[in-house]
């Protein structure tokens, strides 16, 4: 009888240790392994390189670019969308993504580009507002130096609001 018990007793510490082991991880496992992750910098931006040539609308829907977009940009994120609503392909030049765009109908009034420096792990943002506001923001305050093809696109802004702007982020960590 006593052997039975003892029998019956580990298949059940077995069977209870199978169940949880099956079990989804707790929230606070994954917590932890959130903040792990957050602890090592921002999650990638490297799988951009692959939709070169896309659209960015779609790309402004997938993660982590679009959480680290809205941190960035705060309340200004939905203005950045709207001013990318024509936009160019996400494009490469001298190893920085950008993309650029205005919105529907207010070309040269409201506009944005978008730079990603994937090496660095680092995202810039400028927004043109009423054809005469420019205002950019750079993850850890650190500019993306501008590359060739999307100056061109800028040269169209008004230049000393432009440089205002960009000179208030920091360039001695550029690349």
């Amino acid at each position: 009888m006593k052997k039975y018990l003892v029998f019956a007793i580990v298949a059940l510490c077995v069977t209870i240790t199978g169940v949880i082991l099956a079990q989804p991880p707790s929230r606070n496992i994954v917590m932890q392994v959130e903040a792990a992750n957050l602890s090592n910098g921002p999650a990638s931006v490297t799988y951009l390189r692959k939709h070169i040539g896309d659209w960015p609308s779609s790309l402004f829907n997938t993660q982590p670019l679009e959480r680290r977009m809205r941190a960035l940009l705060g309340p200004e994120y939905s203005r950045f969308i709207q001013n990318m609503g024509t936009s160019s392909p996400l494009a490469e030049d001298h190893g920085i993504l950008y993309t650029s765009g205005n919105a529907p109908h207010q070309g040269g009034m409201e506009g944005a580009v978008l730079l990603i420096d994937d090496r660095q792990n680092r995202i810039e943002a400028i927004i043109l507002h009423d054809g005469k506001s420019v205002r950019a923001w750079a993850e850890g305050n650190r500019a993306i130096i501008i590359p060739p093809a999307a100056q061109t696109i800028l040269q169209n802004w008004p230049q000393d609001a432009l440089a205002r702007a960009v000179g208030k982020l920091s360039p001695k960590n550029s690349r």
